[in-house]
């Protein structure tokens, strides 16, 4: 389905970029955007971000599969994993208030979100291999891969 509009991938990047920059520069969010449930307060850009973001990836992925990249395809492989264990380390940065320092330090909401993203990234891919590699062929009774 996504084959025939792989190729408009950069809209929906653009569409989501859109929402980052209204949530960082005009709502001044950093980080969650959390409100009380079944509550209305206005389009929620987030979701619309996260949806954006999401169908951009799923099309450039379509367009890159041809590609073969050795380190994407381990990346890939220790997706699952990241998925559970990326949430503690965003809770820990809040609990410490890394994410506070961050912002004080940059003075910048998206600049202080890209930090939080790499160390946030860098540090589950790297706990994810090590317990990967550490459990052996237990890792995906503790960790899902």
């Amino acid at each position: 389905m996504f084959s025939r509009w792989a190729r408009f991938w950069w809209v929906f990047a653009l569409i989501g970029l859109g929402c980052l920059y209204y949530h960082s520069f005009i709502d001044l969010i950093y980080g969650n955007y959390q409100k009380p449930p079944f509550s209305y307060g206005g389009i929620d850009y987030m979701l619309l971000q996260k949806a954006a973001f999401i169908v951009a990836a799923l099309m450039l992925a379509d367009k890159l599969e041809c590609f073969d990249w050795p380190r994407l395809a381990w990346i890939a492989r220790l997706s699952f994993p990241m998925y559970f264990l990326h949430g503690y380390f965003i809770f820990v940065f809040y609990e410490t208030g890394l994410v506070d320092v961050l912002l004080d330090l940059t003075g910048s909401s998206v600049l202080a979100s890209l930090i939080n993203l790499v160390l946030v990234l860098g540090l589950t891919i790297g706990l994810a291999a090590m317990l990967k590699k550490s459990l052996g062929k237990y890792s995906r009774a503790f960790i899902g891969g």
